[in-house]
């Protein structure tokens, strides 16, 4: 009898003594050789893809029985709190694939989750941990916060001193000068109907708001001094009656800051 007879004999064998005897797995009607194999009782091959729960990352090595009862192969529900306990008790939408996977129940898509939410994670704010603006004395409790900046950086606003933000009258409306990209550098593009800084012949000329602006607690004053020295300013204005090197007169004469 050639090998492959053999198989065959051996499990049509298999299957008259599963008859013969009583189903360990009680009404579940399905050929033995679908998940055993000649190889050994305990050698179990199933193809899960079949049903509605294709498994995937680290389901893939659990042992049959760590989400199965036995005696009944169908008794089990698809979803995920039938076999995770939900840390957050109900207080989020049921679904944990929103912000978990399958590969790991520590890595989670926090773009994703936020998603359906009224504040989408952009720039910066996608590399954050859950913790870092969900905090709460209950455990796993996400708290709908408030998606006002200011709610998150007050002391971010209350502690700048270049420029200082509290005694300058700035407003909280943090994305006003900042992005979400990146919290530097600050750009007031307002700041182009007062004097053109982000157009025209001053436009790149400057990285910080202090290269004018000298004393930190007031952007009524500044000064053209650091770019435009009085020499070379005095040799330009030489023909130039009345001409006087003081930052407040270059501005009445250059209001739009070309020559």
């Amino acid at each position: 009898m050639n090998s492959s007879l053999k198989i065959v004999w051996l499990t049509l064998l298999i299957n008259v003594v599963a008859i013969a005897q009583e189903n360990p797995h009680g009404n579940l009607q399905l050929p033995c050789n679908t998940c055993h194999t000649t190889t050994g009782w305990d050698s179990v091959l199933f193809d899960h893809s079949q049903t509605r729960f294709e498994l995937s990352g680290t389901h893939k090595y659990l042992e049959c029985a760590t989400c199965h009862v036995v005696e009944n192969f169908s008794d089990i529900d698809g979803d995920c709190v039938s076999c995770h306990t939900d840390f957050h008790k109900g207080r989020l939408i049921p679904e944990c694939k929103n912000c978990h996977t399958e590969q790991s129940w520590s890595i989670f898509n926090p773009v994703k989750a936020h998603r359906n939410t009224s504040f989408q994670l952009l720039g910066k704010h996608a590399n954050l941990d859950c913790g870092s603006c969900h905090f709460s004395e209950i455990e796993g409790e996400f708290l709908r916060l408030d998606t006002d900046c200011f709610k998150c950086h007050l002391q971010n606003f209350q502690n700048t001193t270049s420029p200082v933000h509290t005694s300058l009258g700035f407003g909280l409306r943090c994305e006003d000068c900042h992005s979400f990209v990146s919290w530097r550098p600050a750009l007031f593009n307002e700041h182009d109907s007062v004097f053109p800084i982000f157009s025209g012949e001053h436009r790149g000329t400057w990285d910080e708001c202090s290269d004018c602006h000298l004393v930190p607690d007031s952007y009524s004053s500044f000064s053209c001094s650091p770019c435009h020295g009085k020499s070379n300013m005095d040799s330009e204005h030489d023909d130039i009656q009345g001409y006087v090197y003081e930052s407040q007169a270059c501005l009445s004469c250059h209001p739009n800051g070309g020559e």
